[in-house]
Parts: structure tokens; sequence; C-alpha cells
């Protein structure tokens, strides 16, 4: 093949990465606009991270056979003007390789103002330590 050929697949293939690029650019910025949109729309939301571990503290979720729960009081930055939705979802999870792993989590006693922080688990299993992200949003 000649050198002019080559050239001219060279910049055949250059015009449709850059025409590629335009289109993800614009699909990017469609996306970007959507979820702003969508963030309007929902209106007040905060989150936050509970974190707990028992390698020096007595642990709550440690041994036994019955349900074992720990509960924290959680404040809201600013008051929502409802009671707002829940989202609560782990992020770690240390707990004993030997046993079962049950486990929960879930706010409970939402107000406008604040909720409860609840973590439990039962049985045999037994749980070190966890870390859960939560979010509370208006619709």
């Amino acid at each position: 093949m000649s050198v002019a050929r080559n050239l001219q697949m060279e910049i055949t293939s250059l015009r449709t990465n850059v025409m590629n690029y335009e289109e993800k650019q614009q699909q990017l910025e469609k996306l970007q606009k959507d979820t702003q949109r969508e963030l309007m729309r929902v209106g007040h939301q905060e989150s936050g991270q509970m974190s707990q571990s028992w390698r020096v503290a007595p642990n709550p979720l440690g041994f036994g056979m019955d349900r074992r729960c720990m509960r924290q009081a959680m404040k809201f930055e600013r008051p929502f003007s409802k009671q707002p939705k829940f989202i609560v979802s782990f992020t770690m999870i240390d707990s004993e390789k030997s046993k079962n792993l049950r486990l929960e989590a879930f706010a409970e006693n939402i107000t406008v103002d604040g909720f409860v922080f609840v973590c439990c688990t039962w049985a045999e299993s037994i749980v070190h330590g966890f870390t859960t992200t939560w979010t509370a949003y208006e619709n």
C-alpha cells in the first residue's frame, strides 16, 4: 500500500474516533442534565454513614442465640418538610467466618428531624463490625 493510502485510512479512522467522542460527549451532557433535573425533583436529601467495630468495646451483636440489636439516634442537618423516605445499605461487614451471617440494618422512628438507626443479628451469627450508608430524601 502506498503512503498516501495509509494516511487516508489513518485520517478516516481519526474522523470516526472524533465523531464517536462527540457522540459520547453529547450522551454524557444529556445524562448530567437528566441527573440534575432528577435531583431538583427529589428536593431535600441527606446522606451519611454509620460504622461500628467492637474490637475493644462490648459487642451487642456478638455471641448469643436470640435476636441482638444495636440502636443509634441520628439527627438530620436540617429538618425535612415532611417525613423522608429512606435507603440503608451495607458497605462493609466483618463477621465470624465459621458462623452463618444474618444481619439487617434499617431506620425506625423516622421523623422530619431524625431517625433511629438499627442493626440486628440473630441465631449463632457473630458480627465484629459493619459500615452502612444511608440516604433520606423527600419525594
